[in-house]
């Protein structure tokens, strides 16, 4: 994906992640941030940097970030809506009505969060039910309706947990006591496999139609670690050094009689199908 132009709308971990992994010609990059300043380690490297604040009044952003093949929001919402301050699917309307506004011709490419599922029992795909129960969800799910229905193509990628670049669940799980769920599926993904998936749906979308919708395409990115909390989150612990989290064993008994491990399970068969990607347990940890 050399050739083609890139701009990152909001480069925090995840964009900062894929940028370090992905093979990119930084002359055809381009990323914003609410602050310029902290952006300085990019313009070292020869990518242009834009001050661009989605929650600010003021629109005065230069169009030029916008002329690009490729869009990719990676915007976090917040946990909770901050009164006197746009909500997330707020910010994403009027980003896409100043995309109209220029004539956006390009693909954009949403991170979004397997949050936008139920929190009960299942399987889901990408045509199961939203049904988002935090504020960050709900926001998120709005987000995606705002992108549907503005008929500019877009890709929306529902991200399951995220980890790797020293960010880890089990640095903030170690050595705690009780923890719940002992037997619930973890549903993750890797920085490097998210950048996998990327490198290659570029490549994808640059070489046919991805056949879907006319405009519009959903993907779950989880990989195929199938373990329980427990087991998953003791083997981290172990290959860390760390001390181990315990867990609530009476919740174990419930979880095994409620056979909570496959409650909720996020599928990932259309990426894989779709994007021929294979997740190899490289990426443990």
């Amino acid at each position: 994906m050399n050739k083609v132009t890139l701009s990152i709308l909001g480069c925090g971990w995840l964009g900062h992640g894929l940028l370090k992994e992905l093979e990119l010609d930084y002359k055809q990059v381009k990323v914003s941030g609410r602050n310029k300043d902290k952006l300085s380690d990019l313009e070292d490297l020869g990518i242009k940097t834009f001050k661009i604040d989605l929650s600010e009044a003021s629109e005065n952003w230069d169009s030029q970030f916008f002329q690009t093949r490729y869009l990719l929001i990676a915007i976090p919402p917040t946990r909770e809506n901050n009164p006197g301050m746009l909500s997330h699917s707020q910010q994403i309307d009027k980003l896409i009505k100043k995309l109209k506004e220029l004539n956006f011709q390009g693909t954009i490419i949403y991170c979004s969060s397997t949050s936008v599922y139920e929190q009960g029992a299942g399987e889901f795909d990408e045509k199961s039910k939203t049904a988002p129960t935090t504020i960050a969800g709900q926001e998120i799910i709005r987000a995606e309706k705002i992108l549907y229905d503005s008929n500019i193509n877009a890709v929306i990628l529902r991200l399951g947990g995220l980890y790797g670049h020293q960010r880890h669940p089990i640095h903030f799980l170690a050595g705690r006591e009780n923890l719940s769920s002992p037997e619930k599926t973890v549903n993750l993904i890797h920085i490097k496999e998210i950048s996998i998936i990327f490198d290659r749906l570029i490549n994808k979308l640059e070489s046919e139609q991805i056949k879907d919708s006319d405009n519009y395409h959903i993907f779950n990115l989880v990989n195929d670690i199938d373990l329980t909390r427990k087991h998953y989150y003791t083997l981290c612990a172990k290959l860390k050094s760390l001390s181990a989290p315990s867990f609530n064993e009476s919740e174990k008994q419930n979880d095994i009689k409620a056979d909570v491990s496959f409650l909720r399970k996020i599928k990932n068969e259309k990426v894989k199908k779709v994007l021929n990607i294979n997740f190899n347990f490289t990426y443990l940890i």
